[in-house]
C-alpha cells in the first residue's frame, strides 16, 4: 500500500474523532439550551428532550461504528504494507546476490579473457582478420606492460603515439579483469 494512502486514511481517522467530538459537544449545548427554555408544558418537553438523546445516541453510535471500521482498514493496510516491504527486502536481497556474482564473475576474469572476449565481438560486428586482432591485443599488453613498468599514462601515450584516453581505457579494462 502505498504512503500516501495510508496518511489519507490516518487524516480521515482524525476527521471522525474531530466529527466526533464536535457532535458530543453540540449535543451537550442542545441539551443545556433545552433545560434553560420556559416550557409551558412540561411533557413536550421531556419528549423533545428524549427525542434529542435518542438523536444524540445514534449519531454517536454510527460514528463509533465508522471509527471501528477505519480501524479495522487501517489495521489491514498495515498487514499489506508489512507484506509488501517484506516482498521487497527479499527482492532486494536477490538483487544482491545477483550483484555479488556479477562481481565474483569479472573478479575471475583475466584482462586477456576481456580483450579477447572483446576482440571476439568486433569480430563478429565487422570481418577484421586475425591478425589485426593479435596486433591489438599485443598493443594492449604492450600498454600494460609499460604501466608495470612505472611508466605514467603520459607517457605510455607518447611512448606508444596513442591518446591519453586509450591509455586509460586499457587499464581500467585490465583492472576490472584482474579485479581491482
Amino acid at each position: 500500500m502505498s504512503p500516501w494512502i495510508l496518511a489519507q486514511v490516518v487524516v480521515d481517522v482524525l476527521l471522525l474523532v474531530l466529527l466526533l467530538s464536535i457532535l458530543r459537544s453540540k449535543g451537550r449545548e442542545q441539551s443545556r439550551t433545552l433545560g434553560k427554555e420556559n416550557k409551558p408544558d412540561s411533557h413536550d418537553s421531556a419528549d423533545r428532550e428524549h427525542q434529542h438523546k435518542a438523536h444524540l445516541e445514534d449519531l454517536q453510535a454510527s460514528l463509533e461504528s465508522l471509527v471501528e471500521r477505519v480501524e479495522q482498514t487501517v489495521g489491514e493496510s498495515l498487514v499489506s504494507l508489512d507484506a509488501s516491504i517484506e516482498r521487497a527486502e527479499k527482492v532486494q536481497a536477490q538483487l544482491s546476490e545477483t550483484v555479488k556474482n556479477a562481481n565474483s564473475a569479472l573478479n575471475t576474469t583475466g584482462s586477456s579473457r576481456v580483450l579477447d572476449s572483446g576482440a571476439s565481438a568486433r569480430r563478429a560486428e565487422s570481418p577484421e582478420s586475425s591478425a589485426a586482432v593479435s596486433a591489438k591485443q599485443a598493443h594492449a599488453q604492450s600498454i600494460v606492460r609499460l604501466r608495470d613498468q612505472g611508466a605514467s599514462v603520459d607517457e605510455i601515450a607518447k611512448t606508444l603515439n596513442i591518446g591519453r584516453g586509450e591509455v586509460h581505457l586499457v587499464l581500467d579494462m585490465h583492472r576490472v579483469g584482474q579485479g581491482k
